[in-house]
């Protein structure tokens, strides 16, 4: 990590937060570089060449979501906005209108609690 300065006294600054992220101080304005990851991507089409479900699971925020969007010819879902849930209420409906098509479900949770616990 590095400060920066702008100069002429001014308390506007620069932090390099790692390699490709800038952030100023004044603006609150953060630039991410992002980095097409082949390898994965050809390893996920093998799957699916294999497989007609792919799940890719991994820790928080190391890039799974950014990975799935960048898959090519995929419709790309993601569970946790309110109109794609509305959507799945009906999931024999749902993926009907999908069919023959390679879809994306991001952020799907399938906990289901008994109200026993």
């Amino acid at each position: 990590m590095s400060f920066g300065s702008s100069g002429g006294g001014s308390a506007v600054g620069r932090i390099i937060l790692n390699e490709g992220t800038v952030a100023f101080s004044d603006t609150m304005c953060i630039m991410f570089l992002m980095v097409e990851r082949h390898y994965w991507i050809n390893r996920i089409e093998e799957a699916w060449g294999k497989r007609s479900v792919v799940w890719l699971a991994g820790v928080r925020r190391v890039g799974k979501t950014y990975l799935c969007q960048s898959l090519p010819e995929i419709e790309y879902f993601d569970c946790e906005l309110p109109r794609v849930r509305r959507m799945m209420e009906d999931p024999e409906g749902f993926l009907d209108t999908l069919r023959g098509k390679r879809i994306v479900l991001t952020k799907y949770i399938v906990w289901r609690i008994p109200q026993s616990c």
